[in-house]
Protein backbone atom coordinates (compact mmCIF):
# COMPACT_ATOMS: atom_id res chain seq x y z
CA UNK A 1 0.00 0.00 0.00
CA UNK A 2 1.27 3.41 -0.82
CA UNK A 3 0.82 6.30 1.65
CA UNK A 4 0.23 9.45 -0.50
CA UNK A 5 2.44 11.85 2.05
CA UNK A 6 0.84 15.18 0.64
CA UNK A 7 -2.41 14.36 1.37
CA UNK A 8 -1.61 13.06 4.91
CA UNK A 9 0.08 16.54 5.41
CA UNK A 10 -3.05 18.17 3.40
CA UNK A 11 -5.02 16.20 6.20
CA UNK A 12 -2.74 17.63 9.44
CA UNK A 13 -2.65 20.97 8.53
CA UNK A 14 -6.62 21.32 7.51
CA UNK A 15 -7.14 19.61 11.37
CA UNK A 16 -4.73 21.84 12.85
CA UNK A 17 -6.91 25.08 11.10
CA UNK A 18 -9.94 23.42 11.89
CA UNK A 19 -8.77 23.07 15.50
CA UNK A 20 -7.71 26.86 15.80
CA UNK A 21 -10.95 27.50 13.95
CA UNK A 22 -13.27 25.66 16.34
CA UNK A 23 -11.04 26.87 19.38
CA UNK A 24 -12.31 30.31 17.99
CA UNK A 25 -15.40 30.15 17.28
CA UNK A 26 -15.50 28.52 21.20
CA UNK A 27 -14.25 31.50 22.73
CA UNK A 28 -16.08 34.11 20.90
CA UNK A 29 -19.25 31.95 21.79
CA UNK A 30 -18.11 32.42 25.30
CA UNK A 31 -17.22 36.27 25.20
CA UNK A 32 -20.82 36.27 23.75
CA UNK A 33 -22.69 34.19 26.67
CA UNK A 34 -20.43 37.01 28.77
CA UNK A 35 -21.97 40.22 27.02
CA UNK A 36 -25.89 38.05 27.11
CA UNK A 37 -25.86 37.32 30.87
CA UNK A 38 -24.21 41.00 31.72
CA UNK A 39 -26.90 42.53 29.41
CA UNK A 40 -29.47 40.51 31.03
CA UNK A 41 -27.79 42.09 34.45
CA UNK A 42 -27.96 45.27 33.50
CA UNK A 43 -31.80 44.84 31.47
CA UNK A 44 -32.67 43.71 35.08
CA UNK A 45 -31.02 46.84 36.63
CA UNK A 46 -32.78 49.31 34.34
CA UNK A 47 -36.19 47.93 34.99
CA UNK A 48 -36.26 47.73 38.48
CA UNK A 49 -34.62 51.81 38.15
CA UNK A 50 -37.68 52.18 35.62
CA UNK A 51 -40.04 51.03 38.01
CA UNK A 52 -38.82 52.49 41.19
CA UNK A 53 -38.96 56.05 38.92
CA UNK A 54 -42.54 55.17 37.89
CA UNK A 55 -43.27 54.65 41.49
CA UNK A 56 -41.45 57.74 42.24
CA UNK A 57 -43.81 59.73 39.83
CA UNK A 58 -47.03 57.88 40.96
CA UNK A 59 -46.07 59.16 43.96
CA UNK A 60 -45.70 62.42 43.00
CA UNK A 61 -48.26 62.54 41.08
CA UNK A 62 -50.67 61.68 44.59
CA UNK A 63 -48.49 64.46 46.30
CA UNK A 64 -49.57 67.11 43.81
CA UNK A 65 -53.02 65.98 43.81
CA UNK A 66 -53.61 66.16 47.64
CA UNK A 67 -51.15 69.53 47.47
CA UNK A 68 -53.56 70.92 44.73
CA UNK A 69 -56.81 70.26 47.04
CA UNK A 70 -54.93 71.57 49.99
CA UNK A 71 -54.43 74.71 48.09
CA UNK A 72 -58.43 74.78 47.59
CA UNK A 73 -59.30 73.65 50.95
CA UNK A 74 -56.46 76.69 52.23
CA UNK A 75 -57.61 79.34 49.60
CA UNK A 76 -61.18 78.52 50.65
CA UNK A 77 -60.27 79.15 54.35
CA UNK A 78 -58.33 82.12 53.79
CA UNK A 79 -61.91 83.43 51.29
CA UNK A 80 -63.75 82.34 54.62
CA UNK A 81 -61.50 84.43 57.05
CA UNK A 82 -61.19 87.67 54.81
CA UNK A 83 -65.61 87.37 54.81
CA UNK A 84 -65.66 87.18 58.36
CA UNK A 85 -62.93 90.05 59.27
CA UNK A 86 -64.97 91.78 56.72
CA UNK A 87 -68.18 91.01 58.34
CA UNK A 88 -66.90 91.96 61.87
CA UNK A 89 -65.92 95.18 60.76
CA UNK A 90 -68.50 95.95 58.70
CA UNK A 91 -70.56 95.26 62.16
CA UNK A 92 -68.17 97.14 64.05
CA UNK A 93 -68.33 100.18 62.03
CA UNK A 94 -72.31 100.07 62.25
CA UNK A 95 -72.53 99.55 65.85
CA UNK A 96 -70.35 102.81 65.93
CA UNK A 97 -71.89 104.99 63.62
CA UNK A 98 -75.01 104.22 66.00
CA UNK A 99 -73.08 105.34 69.11
CA UNK A 100 -72.15 108.38 67.70
CA UNK A 101 -75.74 108.68 66.63
CA UNK A 102 -76.58 107.98 70.34
CA UNK A 103 -74.19 110.32 71.56
CA UNK A 104 -75.23 113.04 69.21
CA UNK A 105 -79.11 112.24 70.30
CA UNK A 106 -77.87 112.74 74.50
CA UNK A 107 -76.70 115.72 73.68
CA UNK A 108 -79.61 117.05 71.83
CA UNK A 109 -81.54 115.67 74.58
CA UNK A 110 -80.11 117.49 77.55
CA UNK A 111 -80.16 120.71 75.24
CA UNK A 112 -83.73 120.53 74.68
CA UNK A 113 -84.40 119.95 78.69
CA UNK A 114 -83.22 123.45 78.78
CA UNK A 115 -85.47 125.27 76.04
CA UNK A 116 -87.79 122.36 74.91
CA UNK A 117 -89.90 124.88 72.62
CA UNK A 118 -86.96 125.70 70.62
CA UNK A 119 -85.51 122.33 69.82
CA UNK A 120 -89.19 120.32 69.61
CA UNK A 121 -88.45 119.74 65.83
CA UNK A 122 -84.14 119.45 66.20
CA UNK A 123 -84.86 116.40 69.10
CA UNK A 124 -87.46 114.83 67.14
CA UNK A 125 -84.99 114.38 63.81
CA UNK A 126 -82.53 113.33 66.20
CA UNK A 127 -84.12 110.82 67.63
CA UNK A 128 -86.02 109.58 64.18
CA UNK A 129 -81.94 109.74 62.93
CA UNK A 130 -81.15 107.50 66.02
CA UNK A 131 -83.56 105.02 65.26
CA UNK A 132 -82.84 104.29 61.83
CA UNK A 133 -79.30 103.94 62.97
CA UNK A 134 -80.63 101.06 65.04
CA UNK A 135 -82.91 99.91 61.94
CA UNK A 136 -79.55 99.55 59.92
CA UNK A 137 -77.75 97.76 62.63
CA UNK A 138 -80.56 95.40 63.17
CA UNK A 139 -81.38 94.93 59.47
CA UNK A 140 -77.31 94.19 59.25
CA UNK A 141 -77.64 91.96 62.10
CA UNK A 142 -79.95 90.04 60.39
CA UNK A 143 -79.04 90.00 56.62
CA UNK A 144 -75.41 88.05 58.02
CA UNK A 145 -76.88 85.79 60.52
CA UNK A 146 -79.16 84.57 57.25
CA UNK A 147 -76.57 84.42 54.81
CA UNK A 148 -74.40 81.39 54.35
CA UNK A 149 -70.72 82.52 54.35
CA UNK A 150 -70.60 83.00 58.05
CA UNK A 151 -70.96 79.02 58.12
CA UNK A 152 -67.84 78.40 56.07
CA UNK A 153 -65.56 78.46 59.18
CA UNK A 154 -67.63 75.78 60.97
CA UNK A 155 -68.45 73.73 58.21
CA UNK A 156 -64.49 73.53 56.85
CA UNK A 157 -62.27 73.37 60.06
CA UNK A 158 -63.50 70.40 61.22
CA UNK A 159 -60.94 67.63 62.53
CA UNK A 160 -61.16 65.58 59.67
CA UNK A 161 -60.25 68.46 57.32
CA UNK A 162 -57.25 69.23 59.64
CA UNK A 163 -56.48 65.85 59.66
CA UNK A 164 -56.36 65.25 55.67
CA UNK A 165 -54.28 68.65 55.31
CA UNK A 166 -51.82 66.91 57.98
CA UNK A 167 -52.01 63.94 55.98
CA UNK A 168 -51.07 65.48 52.96
CA UNK A 169 -48.22 67.65 54.37
CA UNK A 170 -46.72 64.26 55.32
CA UNK A 171 -47.02 62.68 52.01
CA UNK A 172 -45.33 65.68 50.91
CA UNK A 173 -42.46 65.78 52.91
CA UNK A 174 -41.58 61.95 52.73
CA UNK A 175 -42.22 62.74 48.63
CA UNK A 176 -39.38 65.03 48.67
CA UNK A 177 -37.42 62.77 51.31
CA UNK A 178 -37.86 59.70 48.60
CA UNK A 179 -36.53 62.04 45.59
CA UNK A 180 -33.28 62.76 48.39
CA UNK A 181 -32.45 59.41 47.95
Amino acid sequence: MAVNFDDANDCERTAASLKVSARDKKELAQRKRTLKAEYESKKCTKTIELRNCKTKIDHLARTCDGLASLEGLLTESISGFERAIYIAQDFENGVHRTLLQGDAFQLIKEVFLECPEELHDEAHDEMRKLKLKWIELEQMCLSYSNRHDITFLNTHCHQENLSFLHSEVTNAYETVKILQE
